[in-house]
C-alpha cells in the first residue's frame, strides 16, 4: 500500500513535505484550502443539521462552531441546527443510537415533510449525576432553541492577573493534556489524579500556571469558545504555549474539558512583550458555587511539536475571561455508554502509580467532640473522574432534627452511604434483620411497631406490602433497638399526605428523647416543617448550615425554605438519573 495507504500522491507527497519541513508550503495551504468546507459552506441551500464530538483533540468543537457561524452569515434564513455530542476521535462516550434517531427525524422533517419539533441545539453533558449500581456517569441531554454561536456573552475577571513559567531543555518532561485517539480517556485518568493528589499531568510544576478569577458566588455551564486578552513577554524572544480554559475547585482539582488545548506560537517578541487576544477551546464546562474559572498556561505539550532551547515566559492578563452560556433545558436521558480506548488502561495505571508513589502521606489529626456526628472535609470521587461530594464539613448536636437538603444529584445519598457504610438496606422481617445485623439485647419491637404503626401488616409477606408499607418497614427496621442515631434517606418517600405527617410527628418525638435524627429529601416543604437544622448541598458541596429559623431570615422576609432554595441556586439544578 505504500508509506500513505490509500491516499493520494498530491496528498501522500504534501505530508511528507510538510513533517519534514515544520510547517506546509504555501501551495500546499492552497491544496488544503481547495478542499476546505469554507470553499462551500457559504452556497449551501438545504437544511443543514451539523453534528460534532466534545472528546475530539484532533476535530475540536470550534469547527462546527465556525461552520455554523459561515452558514449563518451567508445565508440566516436557511434551517440550522446543531448536536454536540459526547464522542469524538478520542472516544469518549457511545451515542449513536441518540444521533441516529436525530438524523433520522432531520430527514422525516425536511424530505418528508413531517410535523416534528427538533431543538436548534444540543449538547450532552457527561457531568451529570451517578449510577447507584455501577458508579458510572448518567449522560444528560439538554436542548434549547439558541445555538452556541448566539449565546450569551459574559465576563469573569481574573483575581490572578500576573503569572509566570519556565521551559525546560528539549521540553522534557512534557505534560499530557491529549493525544489523538485517546485524548478522552487521558483528560478522565488526569481528572482522576487531579482530584486524588492534587496533581495534574497536564499542568506539571513550573512549567504551567493559572489566570484565576475569584471563587464563584453562582454556579454556571460554559458553552462554546471563550477568550482573553493577555501580554506575553519571553527571553528567546518566541514562545509556543498551551491555553485552555479549566475550572479549579476548592481542593485544589483542575477539569480541564476533554483535554482540548489551543496552541499559540509566537516569534520576534520585543521585551515589552507582545499583547495578543488566545481564543480559548470551544467547550462545555461546569462550574459550581466556590469554584474559580481559570485560563491555563502549560509551556509544554506531549501532542505537539516543541522547541529545543529553554526559555522563561511571563504572562499578564488584559481582560477578564470573556465565555458564553447558552440556554437549554434537560431532555431524556441519551441512553449512551462509556467508551475507552485500550491505552486508557495504561493512563490510570500510571495515573494509580504516581499516586502511590509521588502522592504526600497525610498525619491523621485526632478530632475531639461532643457532637453525636461530625463529617470533616468528606470527598467521594467515582472511578470515571465525576466528584460527587466535596469537601463537606458539618455537625450534628443531640436532640437535633438535621435536614440533608439538595436536588436529585446533589450528592445527598452518596454522603449518606459513606457515613453509614452502607449499600443497600435490609427488606427482610424486623426480627431476622435484628440478628442479620449482630445486634443482641431489648429490639423495643412493639415500642417501633407502635410508632411506625405496622399494626397486622407485620404478619403479613413483605412482597405483599404497598410502596408506602415497605417504607415504613424499613423506617422500623432503621428505629430498632431505639438507637442515639437514626439516619433515614428519603423518609417519606410513598407515603400519603396522612402517613407524612405521621412521620413528621414520629421523628420529632425521637428527637425530643435527646436522640438525633438526620434524613435527606428534595421535598422541601416537608424539610422546612420537620427539621431544626439543615445542611445545604448542591453539587457534592455545603452551600448553607445551620438552625433552620437562621436559615430562614438570612433570605428574604417572609421567605420559604423553598425560596430560599431556588434564591441561592436559581436554575443550576443537577438532574437525576431520573430526569427530575
Amino acid at each position: 500500500m505504500g508509506e500513505c495507504g490509500s491516499f493520494a500522491d498530491i496528498w501522500c507527497s504534501s505530508y511528507r513535505e510538510a513533517a519534514l519541513n515544520g510547517q506546509p508550503s504555501a501551495a500546499q495551504i492552497e491544496i488544503l484550502k481547495s478542499v476546505s468546507p469554507i470553499q462551500y459552506l457559504k452556497n449551501l441551500q438545504a437544511p443543514t443539521l451539523i453534528s460534532q464530538g466534545q472528546a475530539d483533540s484532533l476535530f475540536p468543537l470550534v469547527e462546527s462552531y465556525r461552520s455554523a457561524a459561515a452558514i449563518k452569515s451567508a445565508n440566516p434564513k436557511l434551517p440550522l441546527a446543531m448536536i454536540w455530542h459526547a464522542g469524538g476521535h478520542d472516544g469518549g462516550v457511545d451515542e449513536s443510537k441518540f444521533l441516529n434517531q436525530n438524523y433520522l427525524k432531520w430527514f422525516n422533517r425536511h424530505l418528508l415533510g413531517e410535523k416534528l419539533e427538533i431543538p436548534t441545539f444540543q449538547y450532552t453533558n457527561i457531568n451529570g449525576s451517578i449510577s447507584l449500581q455501577d458508579s458510572t456517569v448518567i449522560p444528560k441531554v439538554f436542548g434549547g432553541e439558541v445555538l452556541p454561536i448566539d449565546g450569551v456573552k459574559q465576563v469573569a475577571p481574573l483575581a490572578t492577573p500576573v503569572t509566570a513559567l519556565s521551559y525546560p531543555i528539549g521540553g522534557v518532561p512534557t505534560a499530557i493534556s491529549a493525544l489523538p485517539g485517546i485524548g478522552a480517556a487521558s483528560s478522565i485518568a488526569g481528572r482522576v489524579l487531579s482530584n486524588l493528589s492534587g496533581f495534574s499531568p497536564a499542568f506539571l510544576p513550573g512549567q504551567s500556571a493559572f489566570l484565576e478569577s475569584a471563587p464563584l458566588e453562582k454556579p454556571l455551564t460554559i458553552i462554546g469558545p471563550s477568550k482573553v486578552k493577555v501580554r506575553i513577554t519571553s527571553t528567546s524572544g518566541d514562545a509556543t504555549l498551551f491555553f485552555s480554559l479549566v475550572v479549579k475547585s476548592a481542593s485544589g482539582a483542575i477539569n480541564q474539558p476533554n483535554g482540548i488545548v489551543s496552541p499559540v506560537k509566537l516569534r520576534n517578541i520585543p521585551k515589552s512583550g507582545a499583547d495578543v487576544e488566545i481564543e480559548l477551546p470551544a467547550v462545555i464546562l461546569n462550574a459550581a458555587i466556590g469554584d474559580q474559572l481559570a485560563v491555563g498556561i502549560s509551556s509544554t505539550d506531549q501532542g505537539y511539536d516543541l522547541p529545543k532551547d529553554s526559555r522563561f515566559y511571563s504572562i499578564s492578563a488584559l481582560s477578564g475571561i470573556e465565555y458564553q452560556t447558552v440556554p437549554a433545558k434537560a431532555e431524556n436521558t441519551s441512553g449512551s455508554s462509556i467508551i475507552w480506548p485500550a491505552a486508557t488502561l495504561l493512563t490510570l495505571i500510571l495515573a494509580l502509580l504516581f499516586v502511590r508513589i509521588r502522592r504526600p502521606k497525610r498525619d491523621l489529626v485526632a478530632i475531639e467532640s461532643d457532637s453525636l456526628v461530625e463529617v470533616v472535609k468528606l470527598g467521594k470521587v467515582y472511578k470515571d473522574g465525576y466528584r460527587a461530594v466535596d469537601d463537606l464539613s458539618f455537625k450534628v448536636e443531640r436532640g437535633q432534627v438535621v435536614g440533608l437538603l439538595g436536588p436529585n444529584g446533589a450528592g445527598k445519598t452518596t454522603t449518606l452511604r459513606m457515613l453509614m457504610g452502607l449499600i443497600f438496606p435490609g427488606r427482610e422481617n424486623l426480627n431476622l434483620y435484628w440478628k442479620s445485623i449482630g445486634r443482641t439485647g431489648e429490639n423495643h419491637l412493639e415500642e417501633v411497631v407502635a410508632i411506625t404503626k405496622l399494626g397486622t401488616a407485620l404478619d403479613k409477606k413483605v412482597r405483599s406490602y404497598s410502596q408506602g408499607m415497605r417504607q415504613r418497614l424499613a423506617i422500623a427496621q432503621a428505629m430498632m433497638g431505639m438507637p442515639d442515631l437514626l439516619v433515614l434517606d428519603e423518609p417519606t418517600n410513598g407515603l400519603d399526605p396522612q402517613q407524612i405527617a405521621e412521620m413528621r410527628q414520629v421523628l420529632r418525638n425521637y428527637a425530643s428523647t435527646g436522640r438525633t435524627v438526620i434524613i435527606s429529601s428534595h421535598l422541601l416543604a416537608e424539610v422546612q416543617q420537620t427539621c431544626t437544622d439543615v445542611v445545604l448541598m448542591h453539587r457534592g458541596k455545603l452551600i448553607a448550615f445551620g438552625p433552620m429559623k437562621k436559615i430562614l431570615k438570612s433570605g428574604k422576609k417572609s421567605q420559604s425554605l423553598e425560596e430560599f432554595f431556588l434564591d441561592l441556586i436559581g436554575d443550576d439544578l443537577v438532574i437525576g438519573k431520573d430526569g427530575k
